[in-house]
């Protein structure tokens, strides 16, 4: 499905929940990272020898070192559900054949080993200006190429079913699309899965904005308990 504007208007919706608080964890559904310290009781961070991961107002994943450095930083408890949408900015800053990923798995791995060793995922593998929908060990498919260094990129998964996610690369406005939506069929994987942000091999990559947004029905029913939450507390 192209992003409609139905869509467009639950993103927004989201975003504006948390306009102008600052915080290095979701809000309403929204994590901005700001400032310069990481949210240990949100995120858990793995990094091999000569990786590193901060945050100062975006998260970097930095694994220039020498050699295959990884590193991972994935949610404990924020999770995506079927019928959910999570949408992310990435900006690769640097490297020839920079490889980075945005997944949703069902396990927050961290500290200790990489999620891609033993969990199941979908997710947006980055690799030297192409984008592609992939499912650990399974099928694949690309999303988008001839991206370029230092230049935002939205990435957008929905979670269709158990069994289908729509995987969408936007320019940084949110809403021009670069290549063509694609969904992929993959293994069923049920319940709420956890977001992971990845970089290895000699590059560097920010991550910002990351934004989970319910499926329309559960959408409409917060914000029917917040209207009537307001009236409450007028009367």
């Amino acid at each position: 499905m192209m992003f409609s504007n139905t869509r467009s208007l639950l993103v927004a919706t989201a975003l504006l929940s948390a306009a102008g608080t600052a915080q290095a964890a979701f809000i309403a559904g929204v994590e901005t990272f700001t400032g310069t310290t990481k949210d240990i009781s949100t995120w858990e961070d793995f990094t091999a020898a000569g990786a590193t991961i901060s945050q100062n107002n975006a998260l970097s994943i930095n694994t220039t070192g020498n050699g295959s450095q990884e590193a991972d930083y994935t949610t404990l408890s924020q999770t995506v559900g079927i019928g959910d949408t999570f949408r992310v900015d990435v900006r690769p800053v640097t490297n020839s054949g920079y490889y980075a990923a945005v997944a949703l798995t069902n396990n927050s791995a961290g500290s200790g080993s990489r999620y891609v060793a033993d969990s199941q995922f979908i997710h947006f593998n980055i690799t030297s200006g192409s984008i592609t929908a992939q499912e650990k060990g399974g099928s694949s498919s690309s999303v988008s190429s001839g991206l370029a260094l230092n230049t935002t990129y939205v990435l957008e998964i929905e979670r269709l079913s158990a069994t289908q996610s729509e995987f969408t690369v936007f320019q940084s406005n949110g809403i021009t699309t670069v290549g063509s939506p694609t969904t992929l069929t993959h293994a069923s994987i049920p319940g709420g899965l956890n977001i992971s942000l990845y970089g290895v091999d000699l590059s560097v990559v920010e991550f910002d904005n990351a934004t989970v947004v319910p499926e329309p029905a559960t959408l409409g029913l917060l914000g029917l308990a917040g209207l009537l939450a307001r009236r409450g507390r007028k009367i």
